[in-house]
C-alpha cells in the first residue's frame, strides 16, 4: 500500500505558495517510491495559466492527487472563499498519467479570441487515466464570438481513459464552447452524474468513445449532447433535442426554478419535487463510476437521481449558503 505524501498549497505558512511551484517542486518517482503525492489547495485565487502536469512516474497504484481539504470544501455551489483558478487562457494541462483531480473551481473569462482550455489531457502513454471529480467549472465574461473547451480529451495515442463525476459546469454561453470534447479516436471518456447549464454544447463526441450516464443538461443553446454519444449511454436528462442513448429523461417542459434548489442564484442542487429525483441508474456497481456519493459526498442509495446532487432522506430542505451546505455535509458524513 503506497504511503500519501501530503502537501499544503497556501498563501502563507504551507509548503508552497502556488500550484504551479508544489507540482514542480514534488516532482518524483512515485512507484520506485511506493507513493502517492497529495497537494492540498487552501483558499486562494490562482491567476496561472497552463499549469502543466509532466515529469512524474506514476501508475495504477501510485497516483497525483489534487485536492481541496474537507474543511475548505466548495459545497457544491460556487465560493469565492475556498481555492479557484481564474484565467482567460488555457488553465491546466495533464500530460503524465494517473492524476485525480478532486473538489477544485475553475473560473474561466472568455474574453480572449482563439482556442482557449480550461482543463486537457494529453498524452501517448497507453492505459493512461485520469479522474476529474466533484469539480465546479463557470463561465464569466463570455463575450468572444470564439471556440472554448472545458474539458478536453486529446490523447496523441495508446488512450487516454478520462472519468469525470459529480462535476457541475454553468455559464459557458458565447461562441463554439463545449464543456467535455473527445477530440482524438484514441479518447475514451466515462461521464456521470454531472449537471451543466447554460451553455453552448454540452457533451461533444468529436472523436473517440463518450459515454454518459446520469448526466443533467439544461438551457444548452445547440444541444446538451452532440455528435452521437457511444454505446453504453443511459438515463440522462436533457432540455434540448432527443434522448442521447437509452431511458433518458426529457426535462424540456420545465422551468429551472422547478428542476434546481436556487435556480436564480446559481444553486444547482436538486430541489425537493425535481423532475430529476429517482430518475438515475443505480452504478454502484458500475466500473466507470468512480464515486458512489454526490458533489457534497452525500451517499447515493436505492434508485440514484440524475445530475451531481442526491437529494437525501434527511433533507427536509436545502440550505441556501455555502458554508450552510458544508455544515450539512459534514452532518451527514
Amino acid at each position: 500500500m503506497p504511503i500519501d505524501v501530503i502537501v499544503s498549497v497556501k498563501t502563507t505558512g504551507g509548503d508552497y505558495t502556488s500550484l504551479t511551484a508544489a507540482e514542480a517542486g514534488e516532482q518524483r518517482d512515485l512507484v520506485a517510491l511506493d507513493q502517492q503525492s497529495v497537494i492540498e489547495l487552501y483558499p486562494m485565487i490562482d491567476t496561472s495559466n497552463n499549469i502543466t502536469f509532466s515529469g512524474w512516474v506514476t501508475d495504477d497504484t501510485h497516483w497525483v492527487i489534487v485536492r481541496t481539504p474537507a474543511s475548505n470544501s466548495h459545497a457544491g455551489i460556487w465560493n469565492e472563499g475556498v481555492w479557484y483558478q481564474k484565467s482567460p487562457f488555457d488553465m491546466m494541462i495533464l500530460v503524465v498519467r494517473n492524476i485525480k483531480i478532486i473538489g477544485l473551481q475553475f473560473m474561466f473569462q472568455g474574453i480572449y479570441t482563439g482556442l482557449k482550455k480550461i482543463l486537457v489531457t494529453y498524452g501517448s502513454i497507453s492505459g493512461t487515466k485520469h479522474y476529474i471529480l466533484k469539480c465546479i467549472f463557470r463561465g464569466v465574461s463570455m463575450t468572444s464570438n470564439e471556440t472554448y473547451v472545458v474539458i478536453d480529451n486529446q490523447p496523441d495515442t495508446g488512450g487516454i481513459l478520462l472519468y469525470v463525476n459529480n462535476c457541475l459546469f454553468y455559464d459557458f454561453n458565447s461562441g463554439a464552447t463545449q464543456c467535455l470534447r473527445t477530440n482524438s479516436s484514441y479518447s475514451v471518456v466515462y461521464a456521470n452524474n454531472n449537471t451543466i447549464e447554460n451553455g453552448m454544447w454540452g457533451f461533444y463526441r468529436r472523436y473517440g468513445s463518450l459515454v454518459v450516464k446520469n448526466n443533467l443538461t439544461f438551457n444548452m443553446f445547440y444541444g446538451g449532447y452532440v455528435g452521437g454519444m457511444s454505446a453504453g449511454s443511459v438515463n440522462n436528462a436533457y432540455s434540448e433535442g432527443t434522448d442521447p442513448g437509452t431511458n433518458g429523461l426529457d426535462i424540456s417542459g420545465y422551468a429551472g426554478i422547478n428542476i434546481f434548489e436556487d435556480y436564480v442564484n446559481d444553486n444547482f442542487h436538486l430541489k425537493a419535487g425535481s423532475p430529476c429525483k429517482d430518475m438515475g441508474v443505480d452504478l454502484t456497481n458500475d466500473s466507470s463510476m468512480v464515486l458512489k456519493d454526490d458533489i457534497d459526498g452525500a451517499s447515493r442509495t436505492g434508485i440514484w437521481d440524475i445530475g451531481m446532487d442526491e437529494i437525501t432522506a434527511l433533507q427536509v430542505s436545502r440550505l441556501k449558503k455555502p458554508q450552510d451546505r458544508l455544515l450539512r455535509v459534514m452532518v451527514m458524513r
